[in-house]
């Protein structure tokens, strides 16, 4: 049990980040292992080291599960998630460095399409984030300075929202620490 309480201490000063209103955009290929490769892990580790010591049947499991991370941070290459952000902070930060970069667009709902290239960069609201996918623009030669750009303006932005759900996480994760220890005991 000592490796998930760690997990949930991890998660918990996670959400606790996030609770303060800074502005983080993180690859969605790095928080897929965090959120649910990891706690498979290490409800693993919990297991054998209650078992005893493991077999040949836990490095087969543990490749599988490696293969399997490298196929979805494969495919999830190019989207980002940023919290403490509204789609409308999004759509102006896309707006202005696309025209900063003299990039000719159309703005229809949540997507602007690139003119010129004929592909398009979308973004779509959460609960408590915004996914931004740009995997549709990789092959372009500006697409690490579209990213780079979108990470300096959004933490310069002003304003900042505090989405619910994160408090509503902590408390969760709170519970389920509180609800492990009294069943342990």
């Amino acid at each position: 049990m000592r490796f998930m309480y760690g997990y949930i201490a991890i998660l918990i000063f996670f959400h606790l980040f996030l609770s303060t209103g800074r502005k983080l955009m993180i690859p969605i290929a790095y928080e897929f292992p965090i959120t649910f490769i990891t706690p498979i892990v290490f409800g693993m580790l919990d297991l054998f080291i209650w078992l005893g010591p493991p077999g040949r049947e836990l490095f087969i499991l543990f490749g599988i599960l490696f293969l399997c991370l490298l196929l979805v941070a494969r495919e999830l290459r190019g989207r980002y998630i940023l919290y403490n952000l509204d789609s409308q902070m999004i759509s102006d930060v896309l707006a202005s460095i696309l025209e900063k970069m003299g990039i000719r667009y159309e703005h229809k709902g949540k997507t602007f399409i690139l003119q010129d290239f004929n592909k398009s960069i979308s973004y779509e609201e959460s609960s408590d984030a915004i996914k931004v996918d740009l995997q549709k623009i990789r092959d372009l030669p500006f697409y690490k300075e579209i990213i780079t750009e979108l990470n300096l303006r959004i933490r310069e932005l002003e304003s900042t929202i505090r989405p619910m759900s994160l408090v509503l996480h902590i408390g969760f994760m709170v519970l389920g620490i509180f609800l492990i220890w009294y069943f342990k005991g």
